[in-house]
């Protein structure tokens, strides 16, 4: 069951710009009598968290009604801890010339190691690059703000037609438009080659280009159907698969051209990070004589993982 998700309303960006945080891993260090020491890894992948006291304002010592009224106001919406809300992290909100896609996440356990490289198929995941060379880590862009995408360094238009793509701005997935499709008909299956035929085979159809094949009958083992499978081989109307189809009865679909391995997928833009508050108490503490905020439980927020 997903998590729920408010999309808006924004944390206040005037008041996120004083929140103190960033990254944080998980590491347990044990130690010997020696001095010797050993690191266990508990998190692969970094998460944010930030303390919001200094969010509370004040004016010569008084406190600003705004600040507490404003957060106070959020902190009702979304209910303490049982929803999540999109946050700007002040330190960290830009690409910085590092924004790249790779393939989709289902979650965290898996090692991200985005290429920025087309692979053939509809869907890539936003990712920004952490790099202190030769290392890098990868970090998954889930809540982007404002963000241009290209292709080969060519702005890539939002919109339905030939090679456009479209943003889903809550899970930072972008999908691509075919740059070309066509029917397929007239399967041959077999042990080690594969045919179909087209009416016309599209431009830019070549021996190594990736197929996406979609709606395929018979594809009972879905070796075509969501699979990208280079061409081994065109003549004429009939394209050839290095694939293995044997006793599959294969009819219809359509295969199309998406993004390809040579071709460099990049992004530049902003994002926030999808947070939580960590408790489900608002307690701030007033001094009734003077006004001031002279008081507060902790109050922060964390990341949420995909």
């Amino acid at each position: 069951m997903a998590a729920p998700f408010l999309e808006s309303p924004i944390f206040p960006d005037d008041l996120a710009v004083w929140a103190r945080g960033g990254v944080s891993f998980n590491t347990t260090v044990s130690g010997s009598t020696s001095g010797r020491e050993q690191r266990n890894i508990i998190w692969n992948f970094g998460r944010g968290q930030w303390d919001l006291q200094n969010c509370f304002r004040t004016a010569g010592g008084v406190v600003d009604p705004y600040s507490v009224q404003t957060l106070r106001n959020f902190f009702r919406v979304v209910k303490g801890q049982a929803y999540g809300f999109r946050f700007k992290d002040w330190t960290d909100y830009l690409d910085e010339g590092n924004g790249l896609l790779g393939a989709p996440l289902t979650s965290y356990s898996q090692a991200v190691v985005p290429s920025g490289k087309g692979s053939g198929v509809p869907t890539y995941q936003m990712f920004k690059a952490y790099i202190a060379a030769p290392l890098a880590d990868y970090r998954v862009i889930q809540k982007p703000r404002a963000a241009q995408f290209f292709r080969n360094g060519v702005p890539v238009t939002i919109g339905t037609g030939a090679g456009n793509a479209q943003l889903d701005t809550t899970t930072g997935l972008l999908t691509f438009v075919a740059d070309s499709s066509a029917a397929a008909s007239g399967w041959t299956s077999g042990s080690s080659l594969t045919s179909f035929t087209v009416s016309s085979v599209p431009a830019g159809w070549a021996p190594g280009v990736a197929l996406y094949f979609s709606g395929v009958g018979g594809d009972t083992n879905s070796q075509l159907n969501g699979q990208a499978i280079p061409i081994q081989g065109i003549s004429g109307t009939t394209v050839t698969l290095n694939l293995n189809t044997t006793g599959l009865t294969l009819s219809g679909g359509t295969a199309s051209k998406f993004p390809q391995a040579v071709d460099t997928l990049t992004w530049t833009g902003t994002f926030d990070t999808p947070c939580r508050f960590s408790t489900d108490q608002f307690t701030p503490q007033l001094d009734v004589g003077s006004g001031a905020l002279y008081g507060f439980q902790t109050l922060s927020i964390v990341e949420i993982r995909p």
